[in-house]
């Protein structure tokens, strides 16, 4: 009951402090040539892709683009950068926030949150198109007058996304995820993983069960599939097939132990890895054979490469009582095998193999359904759309 009463005054602090930044916000002229790009406690996916668009297209050079982050949030890359303004200090990100015209976030700005106004834009990219409940539909309080627009992939996400944050549909902007344009960027493998050379590369993303961070337990296991007994057995058999295993945890996921171990043909990869090498996850993920997944936003993103896709199901029932999904029926919207056991995840390793693909045709029509532009050009899109011109 205390937590309760606790979280309600925190909520009912949170709504007066938004209405008190809102007046402020209000009466504070914006400058047209200043864009916000708040990152604050992260900065990566969309945000981190079209800050990227911003810099090396050369808007800077027409405005100036406010970088708001922790101090603690990795920036040496943008640091000395013409018109790149570095920001960390709480107090002066609420300052930037008033003056900027253009605002762009991807997680909500927790205590920074107001609503547009002078004509200022804010736009949230959010972080991928939610198979998962979310937002109202497990409960948590949404305020959707604090953004201008909201980012949809496809008319069916829209609707969904309606249900989950609140937004109208005049708030909502049909276009691409901005990591999106990541795919189709050519990388090198064996700078990231040496021995790839001349292997398949097949791709592991579950999204998190259980967070300490976010203070969530949504299963009962915190990987599928895999586990400490079979990983060892499963890497012999990759072996033999001639094919690497790229494992990329959640960042929000607890500590798995057994990830923790060398193997011969599966390489775990965190983000920490893929900043000190210089390699973005899209770019990654372009570069993957095919793609195992379960609940995650991530397949949706990897139909535009029409690839294999394999889903781990093996807790499925689980995962839906404790946290539930967006649609009365998630299978009809995953086009590839279900995997529920080893068994299953061997015949899929085989099937990439073997270049056997027998969902091709399932995949074009939810492809269809779900990603309105196919192209690597929603970082310009969304700027055209919202009129920053160089």
């Amino acid at each position: 009951m205390e937590t309760v009463i606790l979280a309600i005054g925190l909520g009912s602090m949170r709504t007066l402090f938004c209405r008190f930044l809102s007046c402020v916000n209000r009466i504070i002229p914006k400058s047209n040539n200043h864009i916000s790009i708040y990152g604050r406690r992260m900065l990566n996916d969309n945000i981190e892709a079209i800050l990227d668009h911003l810099i090396t297209r050369h808007y800077n050079e027409k405005y100036t683009i406010h970088l708001l982050i922790h101090s603690s949030v990795w920036h040496e890359g943008y640091k000395g950068l013409l018109n790149v303004d570095i920001c960390t200090n709480p107090l002066r990100t609420f300052w930037v926030l008033f003056r900027s015209k253009y605002v762009l976030h991807t997680q909500k700005m927790s205590i920074c949150t107001m609503k547009p106004s002078g004509g200022q834009i804010i736009f949230n990219l959010w972080h991928g198109s939610p198979l998962k409940a979310i937002g109202k539909m497990i409960g948590h309080p949404v305020n959707p007058e604090t953004d201008t627009y909201f980012l949809s992939t496809s008319p069916f996400w829209a609707s969904i996304n309606e249900k989950c944050f609140g937004h109208t549909q005049g708030q909502m902007f049909i276009g691409s995820n901005p990591r999106n344009d990541l795919l189709f960027n050519k990388i090198d493998t064996n700078v990231l993983i040496p021995a790839s050379n001349g292997k398949k590369v097949i791709l592991f993303m579950p999204t998190f069960r259980n967070s300490v961070e976010l203070g969530r337990h949504d299963a009962q296991k915190d990987f599928p599939l895999l586990t400490s007994e079979n990983i060892n057995s499963f890497d012999d058999f990759l072996s033999k097939k001639n094919l690497m295993l790229i494992i990329k945890p959640h960042p929000y996921q607890n500590k798995i132990d057994f990830l923790s171990n060398p193997y011969k043909n599966i390489k775990v990869i965190f983000n920490k890895d893929l900043k000190q090498l210089g390699i973005k996850l899209y770019e990654l993920l372009g570069r993957g054979d095919a793609l195992i997944t379960d609940f995650s936003s991530v397949y949706f993103d990897y139909l535009l490469l029409d690839r294999p896709i394999g889903f781990a199901i093996d807790d499925m029932e689980n995962y839906a009582v404790n946290r539930g999904y967006t649609v009365e029926d998630p299978l009809s919207i995953m086009p590839g095998p279900k995997i529920k056991d080893m068994e299953g995840l061997k015949k899929f390793v085989c099937d990439i193999v073997d270049g056997v693909d027998n969902y091709r045709e399932e995949r074009y029509k939810i492809n269809d359904l779900v990603n309105t532009y196919k192209t690597g050009d929603a970082c310009q899109r969304i700027l055209d759309f919202i009129e920053i011109r160089k």
